[in-house]
């Protein structure tokens, strides 16, 4: 992956925004994914941690824009491996919300994954989540 890990970092932190902390299943994952990447996992946590607060200082305006600058900076190339990781950010704890998928889908576009294979993407992933639950 080519993309600046502060960037990469920033991302997954929007996902972990929509519930407001950085719980620990969330850090777990984000371990996960540094893992799986082959990034120093410690310094991954601490970027997401510091642009979580960053977040939570913003409105929701300012968190689409803060998305939006981020994601201009990811290669096409990148893009796919981030859309699933931040995927990955919003099933962790088994429950998945509506703020989460409506903030997927906008990464999506900024990502300009088409929203169709987006949907694709996030319907595949939820089948292999059996006891995931929805939340209204």
């Amino acid at each position: 992956m080519k993309v600046d890990i502060t960037t990469f970092a920033s991302l997954l932190a929007t996902m972990v925004w929509c519930d407001g902390e950085y719980s620990e299943l969330e850090q777990a994952s984000v371990a996960d994914i540094a893992e799986a990447l082959g990034i120093n996992a410690g310094e991954l946590s601490d970027k997401v941690k510091a642009a979580v607060d960053e977040l939570n200082a913003l409105d929701g305006d300012a968190v689409t824009a803060f998305m939006n600058d981020h994601a201009a900076k990811v290669s096409e190339e990148d893009s796919g491996v981030i859309f699933e990781a931040m995927m990955e950010i919003a099933l962790c704890d088994g429950i998945l919300t509506c703020e989460e998928i409506g903030n997927l889908m906008e990464t999506a576009q900024a990502l300009k994954i088409e929203r169709d294979n987006a949907i694709m993407l996030l319907c595949d992933m939820v089948k292999s989540e059996p006891d995931l639950e929805l939340a209204f």
